[in-house]
């Protein structure tokens, strides 16, 4: 029997939550984004298709990043994710399944929001650096009760501004980008506002306290996965080759020759 979130999306239906959408068939637009029901279907297949290649691709002798332990046990942590994630699209009640659909579209939204703002940026080693600045700053946010939670992601989009400046970038590019941190930060907010999204917080968080060696990777599998996101053409879909593309890319930025290199 297909899930309550399977039925949904083969149905070609999406939540607004702004707005509940009176014709069900119609795209939702929040945060001057519009994401289709097709996208947020595909962008359920997309990660299921990707996933488990990837993990095969990190325990394989191709991937030289950590010892075999070490990949075994990030990859069982990946596991732990996909199956938690899984159970959600696999509930048949009413409640989860719409949570669900909810977590799927704002996640689009999410990627959408990084993607505006590394054109607007338009440049990757400053676009790298602003993002992990952010992605450090937010973890603990995301841990906080609401209304703390949102109050204080929000406010982080305001001090996304000065880190653009000691980036050196010019100040039409500041302006341009500006705004969009903080769409970036709203549509955080409505990841985390969801049961799913903070199923996910709570996945980091475990993933905190596992030995170092394997928090750092599980972590850094994640970041390459969100950049490959990040960069791919709206209407390509992510592939083991892609994810190769953006840990190197990733660990090319991370280069001591590179930080030095503002602009």
């Amino acid at each position: 029997m297909l899930s309550r979130v399977l039925l949904v999306l083969l149905g070609i239906t999406i939540l607004s939550t702004e707005a509940r959408c009176a014709d069900p068939l119609k795209p939702s637009t929040e945060l001057g984004i519009t994401v289709t029901p097709q996208q947020v279907f595909n962008s359920m297949t997309e990660m299921a298709a990707y996933w488990p290649a990837v993990r095969n691709y990190v325990e394989s002798e191709k991937f030289t990043a950590a010892d075999l332990a070490t990949r075994k046990q990030a990859v069982e942590r990946l596991k732990q994710l996909d199956a938690r994630m899984s159970a959600r699209l696999d509930s048949e009640e009413e409640a989860v399944g719409l949570d669900f659909l909810e977590y799927l579209a704002a996640r689009v939204r999410k990627t959408e929001a990084f993607r505006q703002l590394r054109e607007a940026i338009d440049n990757d080693l400053a676009m790298f650096r602003l993002k992990t600045h952010w992605d450090t700053a937010l973890a603990p946010l995301e841990r906080l009760d609401d209304p703390e939670r949102s109050t204080q992601i929000v406010k982080l989009a305001a001090s996304m501004k000065p880190r653009m400046e000691v980036e050196g970038l010019p100040q039409q590019t500041i302006a341009r980008a500006a705004p969009l941190w903080e769409v970036l930060a709203k549509a955080t907010v409505r990841v985390d506002a969801t049961a799913a999204g903070l199923a996910v917080v709570q996945f980091e968080s475990e993933v905190e306290s596992a030995a170092k060696p394997v928090a750092r990777l599980t972590f850094s599998l994640i970041e390459a996965t969100e950049w490959a996101l990040m960069t791919k053409a709206a209407n390509q879909t992510i592939t083991r080759q892609d994810f190769i593309a953006a840990w190197e890319a990733l660990a090319r930025f991370r280069q001591p020759q590179a930080s030095s290199n503002r602009g």
